[in-house]
């Protein structure tokens, strides 16, 4: 099978994101046992569900009827639960109801079992009072029996999923946290999973950005994934918002996020988004290149609140009927006034109010809001009248606005704060409080004016209150009957060229939208349906033509206040074939996020989206352009021919390597450089439009799927966009591109190498194990059948994998090679991805040679702090002076151009090209700094990456060559070896000891190049020559020699075989001269009977 990983999603109820490079494996909880006041409430895990390491399970109460959704419980605790918290009801448990039941005095007590039994973590201490309060862990080292191991806080402070103060050195899953609330739905038991105190490697990443106020357009909040370094985050030149406001004046961090100042503010009805770059988190992890999220501007603003609506009359009786029902209700007649001040038709689906105790409200799906308008949200009741044309809900019977003081929030589908609102007891008994200056279209500055009674406006005219109307009765602007606009036409699916998609500036009429005698379509005539939904218009009109431009014509249709459109309002679409397949915007990291196969996973230039031709004819792309919800991000070049079931793919940056992938013979293409595709983690419509912006197909997403793209399920086909590993065939693939989700290439796939594969390249990775490359991507029954490959001088293959690239094949061999033996491999039977297949794929030769043997011989992870300058630049750096010395312990030099050195958590460095390390010579890699000194003759170099980052606490320094060969690796654990090196002692032989009872140190911390008393290590000077490429040259017969070595003079001698070798001086060759680098080259001629000869460059 390949080798793959991946991560199993449950709908609705898992949702998971890959933890850092160094981070535990995720723990499956699958049948595990939750049990509750002894064994009185017993519960088991669903299938599939799984923790990420440092990460939380979060259990709400389930009582039969579903529980709270994610959103649900998010407003009530006024949190926005990382995508990483796994959360769940306990109706969705394998057991009883009503799980978890936390009311009462004190708390129930809480056990979690493995699916052996054994007891994982519990009992809970059943003794602490948690009546509206928050029983939180302190200590995962101390029995959560124990008092000592928790802490009770007041409700205001519960955590669910963040933020529990654990202390502990170990990774265990405990209970981490069991709150009550005053709505018995929203209590809930939290669960914890990892170790507080492991070292943080993941970078930062910017998760959200928003106007940090409504009422001042000038400030943007940047919201990281972690708590940020405050010299890089305060960097403003970090920071570029387009279009047209550019670099921030200042930046100012405030833990997770930053706050940008502008000189002028962002417009009304701009969309922005916000470019970062090289922010550090307080870790000092970098982040992983630029990246660029969208900006979220409120479109709501909060005009006019009604708490307290009940007064006296003067003649007897109340007043304070606000929603006009004849019915004077505290509760009922509560109400809240918002403005659309987007400049757009907001939908309003999935909205949430609540006050400071619960969620009160969730506005419908389908809820459509006009630039201008008003909405009104009442605490219940059936309101009476025009309201001023607003749109207006009711809640369940109040609003729960407090009388003595309270807030209202508002939040989007997503979570995140629209507005917000919060008054003082008797600030405006007995009528609403109203903005100081209504809203109108003068924009942003007329909204910063505080509250004031609504009688002390001079337009209200003595009124208490004025719900969905200006202060003196009339409409707001977008109340007012205006003309709607059509603002465009599209083919409503790419897959049903039967259906146009009109789209207004206004909520239509269904009477007059229905009509389809008020309709024109060219010459074909009115349509044969015509459906509404809220601001769009569906026409049915069989007959339209692939390709082909249409123009439709609208003849008095209504929005919903009776206001027709004007005359002449047409329209222009043309029916395209495109669908947009499959779309990543959020890659994996680490390597498995190289989407376009460049050798560099970037969370920019990885991020891509995939069209299919579905329709019957080519399509000329020239000229179209590929955009996102904020601008054009490519535009399709000129002669782009896009032919039927092929795939075009459009990275965001990078150079897709073609040899690696050739992405099923799709067409490849990336975003000019220096841009991105821009695409959101969160939200984002990608649209394919013709050059003059007639929109062809479009498709929206509102959730993050981190590390794994969205795809049609089935591809090509119309409908559902689904995770990647969901779609039938993908067997769990986060991602593909150019191909179907089964990794096949599409019906129209073109194969580029035009011919069943060929083995090109091959590599002996040990005695026992050899990797093959073909020219292109290879069936995987095919490469992983044994008895399709042979090898000469006896021996079989045992077993096949094909790697993920599909590419490459890694042999295990029945017989070790023996040293310095040709070997031919032939390779038979084995198709493409295409179906190509061959009798003879090609043979290679191979020879083994043991990896050559250079040791660890010093490494310092802990630096010493008060005598620690180990690189000797005058500065003591717990990063920069951290090191690892190498030694070379082979009678001839190394070169270690391309190979790696890397720790648990990420690859460190790479050796630059012509570096070559003579018998006996150490090597000194530094973190960084400016090393000063000799270092005792050793090859001196600092890490690549801009740091070496080994853990204190415990890591795996590892080395390994320029095919990934690992060649040495020394491991450590936590307290091994503090504030000193570790050293061979004796050197280069010796096992590892503390450098300070090293003999001869004399007490010294490290020693970095030289031997541990200080002296030089002994190796020679003279550079033997080292074979560093064969190549054939220009002329017919003639091979190049890259080699280095000084002095010379050199000769070349070749023998046919090593077994044993019968060594003999070629005649002809022209040497060079040393380049800048110390590479020279020989250059000579071999006659037609040579098929393969071993070669060899000695000093004279």
């Amino acid at each position: 099978m390949r080798k793959q990983i991946f991560n199993l999603l449950l709908p609705a109820v898992l949702f998971v994101l890959t933890g850092g490079p160094n981070a535990a494996a995720a723990l499956d909880l699958t049948g595990w046992t939750l049990l509750q006041s002894g064994d009185a409430l017993t519960n088991s895990v669903p299938f599939g569900v799984s923790i990420q390491d440092n990460s939380y399970l979060v259990i709400a109460r389930g009582d039969g009827i579903g529980g709270p959704t994610r959103q649900e419980f998010e407003a009530y605790w006024q949190v926005s639960l990382d995508p990483e918290v796994v959360y769940m009801t306990g109706d969705s448990l394998g057991g009883v109801d009503a799980f978890p039941q936390i009311g009462g005095e004190s708390t129930q007590s809480y056990r979690v079992l493995d699916l052996t039994q054994s007891l994982v973590d519990g009992p809970t201490a059943a003794e602490v009072e948690t009546r509206l309060s928050s029983n939180q862990r302190i200590s995962l080292n101390t029995d959560s029996s124990l008092q000592d191991a928790w802490i009770n806080r007041s409700i205001a402070f519960a955590t669910p999923g963040y933020g529990c103060a654990l202390s502990g050195d170990q990774a265990r899953f405990v209970i981490s946290e069991i709150a009550d609330a005053e709505d018995n739905e929203f209590e809930y038991v939290e669960f914890f999973y990892g170790n507080p105190n492991s070292p943080d490697t993941t970078p930062p990443t910017p998760v959200d950005a928003y106007l940090a106020s409504v009422c001042n357009a000038t400030l943007v909040r940047v919201v990281f994934s972690e708590d940020i370094d405050p010299d890089s985050g305060s960097d403003h030149f970090n920071y570029n918002v387009q279009p047209d406001m550019g670099i921030p004046d200042s930046a100012s961090v405030q833990g997770n996020s930053v706050v940008l100042s502008f000189h002028t503010p962002l417009a009304l009805t701009q969309t922005y988004e916000v470019r970062v770059q090289d922010i550090l988190d307080t870790s000092g992890n970098l982040m992983s290149g630029p990246q660029s999220i969208d900006i979220f501007r409120p479109p709501l603003f909060l005009n006019e609140l009604m708490y307290d609506p009940v007064y006296d009359l003067p003649f007897g009786g109340r007043g304070g009927d606000t929603n006009g029902d004849g019915t004077v209700d505290s509760g009922q007649d509560e109400f809240v006034e918002y403005i659309n001040i987007s400049g757009q038709i907001i939908d309003l689906s999935g909205y949430t109010l609540n006050d400071d105790k619960e969620l009160r409200v969730i506005i419908p799906e389908g809820t459509l809001l006009n630039p201008g308008q008003a909405l009104v949200v009442f605490g219940g009741g059936i309101p009476i009248g025009t309201f001023g044309y607003s749109v207006v809900l009711t809640g369940d019977g109040n609003l729960g606005l407090g009388n003595g003081g309270d807030i209202s929030v508002l939040r989007d589908a997503q979570g995140r704060l629209v507005a917000h609102a919060a008054y003082s007891r008797d600030e405006s008994d007995d009528e609403s409080l109203q903005r100081a200056i209504e809203y109108n279209d003068a924009g942003w500055d007329t909204l910063c004016d505080s509250w004031v009674r609504h009688t002390t406006m001079p337009a209200a005219a003595g009124a208490r209150y004025s719900p969905g109307t200006r202060v003196d009765g009339t409409a707001f602007p977008g109340s007012i009957a205006t003309t709607p606009e059509l603002l465009g036409a599209h083919p409503a699916s790419p897959c049903d060229p039967t259906q146009v998609l009109l789209t207004f500036s206004r909520v239509m009429d269904t009477a007059t939208g229905s009509d389809v005698n008020r309709y024109t379509i060219g010459e074909l005539g009115h349509p044969t349906q015509a459906q509404v939904l809220n601001n769009t218009i569906t026409l049915t009109m069989p007959g339209l033509q692939e390709w082909v431009r249409y123009e439709v014509s609208i003849d008095d249709v209504e929005d919903q206040n009776g206001t027709p459109t004007a005359p002449g309002t047409a329209a222009e679409f043309v029916v395209g074939t495109l669908v947009i397949n499959e779309v990543l915007y959020h890659p994996p990291t680490g390597d498995l996020g190289d989407a376009n196969r460049d050798g560099l996973a970037d969370p920019a230039q990885d991020e891509f989206v995939e069209i299919v031709n579905i329709g019957s004819q080519p399509a000329d792309l020239a000229g179209m352009q590929l955009m996102d919800a904020n601008r054009t991000r490519f535009v399709f070049p000129e002669g782009t021919i896009l032919a039927p079931n092929r795939a075009a793919v459009v990275f965001g940056g990078g150079d897709p390597n073609l040899f690696l992938s050739n992405f099923g013979g799709s067409l490849v293409f990336t975003t000019p450089a220096g841009d991105d595709l821009g695409l959101s983690d969160s939200n984002d419509t990608v649209t394919i439009a013709t050059a003059d912006h007639l929109v062809l197909t479009t498709m929206s997403y509102a959730t993050d799927s981190p590390g794994m793209s969205l795809n049609l399920s089935p591809d090509q086909v119309c409908g559902l966009y689904f995770l990647h590993q969901w779609v039938a065939g993908s067997a769990g693939t986060s991602f593909s591109p150019g191909r179907l989700a089964s990794g096949l290439p599409f019906p129209g796939g073109i194969d580029l190498t035009e011919g069943p594969p060929v083995v090109v390249d091959a590599l002996v990775a040990d005695a026992s194990t050899i990797w093959l490359w073909f020219n292109e991507e290879v069936d995987l029954v095919d490469a992983e059948d044994p008895a399709n490959y042979s090898l000469t001088g006896g021996g079989n293959v045992t077993f096949a994998i094909l790697d993920v690239f599909e590419r490459s094949v890694e042999l295990a061999l029945s017989t070790p090679l023996q040293e310095g033996v040709l070997t031919t491999v032939q390779v038979r039977n084995i198709a493409d991805i295409f179906g190509n297949t061959s009798s003879d794929n090609g043979s290679v030769d191979v020879a083994y040679e043991p990896m050559a043997q250079i040791i660890i011989n010093e490494i310092l992870y802990d630096v010493p702090a008060g005598n620690g300058d180990a690189n000797r630049d005058g500065v003591i750096n717990e990063q920069e002076d951290e090191f690892v010395e190498f030694i070379n312990l082979e009678p001839h030099a190394v070169d270690l151009s391309g190979w790696t050195v890397s720790d648990l958590a990420a690859q460190r460095h790479v050796f630059p090209q012509g570096t070559l390390l003579q018998p006996g010579q150490p090597l000194v890699l530094f973190g960084g700094g400016i090393p000063t000194g000799d270092f005792g003759g050793a090859i001196v170099q600092v890490a690549s990456s801009g740091e070496l980052r080994l853990g204190n606490t415990g890591d795996c320094l590892m080395l390994a060559d320029e095919y990934g060969r690992l060649a040495v690796e020394r491991c450590w654990d936590l307290g091994e070896f503090v504030e000193v090196s570790m050293v061979r002692a004796p050197e280069k032989t010796g096992a590892f000891t503390a450098h300070d009872l090293a003999p001869g140190s004399g007490g010294s911390l490290f020693s970095p190049g030289t031997q541990t008393d200080g002296t030089a290590f002994a190796f020679s000077t003279i550079t033997p020559p080292v074979i560093l490429t064969i190549e054939k040259g220009q002329a017919e017969g003639s091979i190049v020699l890259t080699f280095t070595g000084q002095p010379g003079p050199f000769a070349v001698e070749q023998s046919s075989s090593l077994t044993p070798p019968s060594w003999s001086e070629v005649q002809g060759v022209v040497f060079s001269v040393p380049d800048l680098d110390g590479l020279s080259t020989a250059e000579f001629t071999v006659g037609p009977e040579v098929t393969h000869n071993f070669f060899r460059i000695r000093q004279q």
